[in-house]
């Protein structure tokens, strides 16, 4: 007898599994702390300097700066928080005319990460466009990732696999006749973006459930789930509470699939070496270093956006995202459309964006409204043959057809060809390891008869690192790339160093320190002096950033480091003082407003 069907199970009720808790309310916020920019009225250097002193030490007072930047997310050393599965439920009445999909089963049941409102709104990012029958025979639809954030503000991945089960010959323990013709979703909820080893190990619970691959037994855990106390418990209607996890009251939970869920989790990424864990005989998963210099986003991503963007329109849209413009991506695939988002926010580093992101943005009214939003977004749309309403000015970036069209005409980036050639070369330079040879090759005088799979690139496939994206999948949809942690590292160092050290070096050089108060110096940047600093070919592009959030924190760190390096400096400087000590000339022009005012 097939285990996803009967055999050992899990059904014990919990009494408390139908209460539902009351949401807390949310609340969107803007940072509002500014940089002091002068009045355009005060256009003498030193007078919009003494004005930006003065209205930065009254600002002082409503900021404190070292909490602006406390990073709120913190990982544990699971791979995932919470794994579902989402479908149609059991005894579904088959002449419903629209049927929505449901959470089935969640494991672990506790501790929550959403509030009960909010878990019954994840089957609308897992279908991020609508649920319809699905008469296909592929039995793996698409993976993808979604993104969202938690009341406590921690970033929460959803890392989804969508399969379809209506032709399988075998009966699986969550779905009936009624609801497999309908796709479903296994989904990881997790706080730490593990990417490329979650889409493997969902990947593999897929081919399990359709008798493509058979598990190696983990019997150790097949008597150990944790069940925690009721009020640590996610409350969902019609979900009842079994053995640490929830389900539908409809089916039974086989116990080596619980086993595998609760062995997956048991096991926790380590500093010091790739581990690699056997799954079954023909699969395996490999876990990455803490430490590790692999990028964890970037390895399963970065080739997916460079497989569909010209080098010229990736450059392109990092201009859009640091001069916070409203983006929207489209696509018909959510895996190329979640992926490119994602690595395209990414590279933004090491500047912070304030924009909401949304890889996919379910097509739901009530979702679809955020389109509107005056606040910077970059939001990924997952394309179907009625459309969208794109507000006006919203930049549209179609991924299926290699197009960007900025309304608003944003400046272009000032060292736009440099930059590319610099990345064609690193592209060239590495092409026979991450470019992929076509997939089918053809006989025949015309080469349009008799096709074969190119041996060369089954061999490729063969070899690709451990972090990318599952090799079958991307067999399913092969790309144009899948790049080696190499290139994925050369790429993100190329625009780490477009950039920010040139920002920085013009930021250092407008930063100006007065030192009235000793105790208390206060740093000021100087936007005109910053501008006059730019070669004129750039002064369009830098005018526009600098009104940006993302310059905003970053010069508001680079104050705060100015600030810290004067008090130490003043600091010194008192204990030389009191020795007798003569001061030297670079701390007096450090104090200068500070001597003269």
């Amino acid at each position: 007898m097939s285990i996803l069907a009967g055999g050992e199970d899990i059904d014990v009720v919990d009494p408390y599994a139908n209460r539902i808790e009351a949401p807390s309310p949310k609340h969107m916020g803007r940072r509002t702390k500014t940089l002091d920019f002068v009045p355009s009225n005060l256009t003498n250097f030193d007078d919009s300097i003494h004005h930006s002193i003065t209205q930065r030490r009254m600002n002082q007072f409503e900021h404190n700066p070292s909490l602006l930047f406390q990073d709120p997310n913190s990982h544990d050393d699971h791979l995932y928080d919470q794994f579902l599965i989402i479908g149609l439920p059991p005894q579904s009445d088959p002449e419903e005319s629209e049927p929505s999909p449901k959470i089935l089963f969640m494991y672990p049941s506790s501790p929550a990460i959403f509030e009960s409102n909010e878990y019954e709104q994840l089957p609308l990012f897992c279908f991020p466009n609508g649920f319809q029958k699905y008469d296909r025979f592929k039995k793996i639809i698409y993976q993808f990732v979604f993104k969202l954030k938690e009341s406590k503000g921690s970033t929460i991945y959803g890392i989804c696999i969508q399969m379809s089960v209506n032709r399988l010959s075998h009966k699986l323990f969550f779905a009936d006749e009624v609801s497999r013709e309908y796709p479903f979703c296994f989904c990881f909820l997790t706080r730490n973006p593990v990417l490329a080893p979650n889409m493997m190990y969902l990947s593999f619970l897929t081919l399990w459930m359709t008798h493509q691959t058979e598990p190696i037994r983990h019997k150790q855990f097949a008597k150990c789930f944790n069940v925690s106390s009721s009020d640590m418990l996610v409350r969902l209607p019609n979900l009842v509470n079994t053995a640490g996890c929830l389900k539908n009251p409809n089916f039974k939970v086989p116990i080596p699939f619980m086993a595998e869920l609760a062995f997956y989790r048991s096991l926790q990424i380590n500093n010091t070496d790739i581990q690699r864990i056997r799954l079954s005989n023909n699969l395996n998963v490999f876990l990455p270093e803490t430490n590790g210099s692999l990028n964890n986003i970037f390895y399963p991503s970065l080739s997916v956006l460079f497989s569909n963007l010209s080098l010229r329109h990736i450059i392109k849209l990092y201009s859009l995202i640091i001069l916070e413009a409203h983006i929207v991506f489209m696509s018909r695939d959510v895996h190329v459309l979640t992926l490119s988002v994602l690595s395209a926010v990414e590279l933004a580093a090491p500047f912070e964006l304030n924009a909401m992101v949304m890889p996919v943005l379910p097509k739901d009214s009530s979702y679809l409204q955020l389109l509107d939003s005056p606040c910077p977004y970059i939001i990924g749309l997952v394309k179907d043959d009625v459309g969208y309403r794109i507000p006006a000015g919203v930049t549209v970036v179609d991924l299926d057809h290699d197009t960007i069209n900025d309304p608003d005409k944003n400046p272009d980036f000032p060292f736009v060809s440099k930059f590319e050639h610099k990345l064609a070369e690193i592209l060239k330079e590495n092409e026979p390891s991450v470019l992929v040879p076509p997939k089918v090759l053809y006989k025949g005088v015309f080469k349009k008869t008799d096709p074969y799979i190119n041996p060369k690139y089954v061999d490729f496939i063969k070899h690709t690192e451990n972090f990318t994206v599952p090799r079958f999948y991307i067999d399913l949809r092969p790309p144009k790339y899948v790049f080696t942690e190499k290139v994925v590292t050369e790429l993100v160092k190329a625009f780490e160093t477009v950039l920010s050290p040139l920002a920085e070096s013009l930021v250092w050089a407008c930063l100006v320190t007065d030192t009235t108060d000793v105790n208390n110096p206060i740093t000021v940047f100087n936007r005109d002096l910053f501008l006059a600093s730019c070669e004129p070919h750039t002064v369009k592009f830098f005018d526009n950033f600098l009104n940006t959030t993302v310059f905003q924190r970053f010069c508001d760190q680079k104050i705060d480091e100015k600030e810290a390096t004067v008090a130490n400096t003043v600091k010194h400087h008192s204990k030389r003082k009191r020795r007798g000590e003569a001061l030297p000339d670079f701390i007096l022009g450090e104090m200068y407003y500070g001597e003269s005012h």
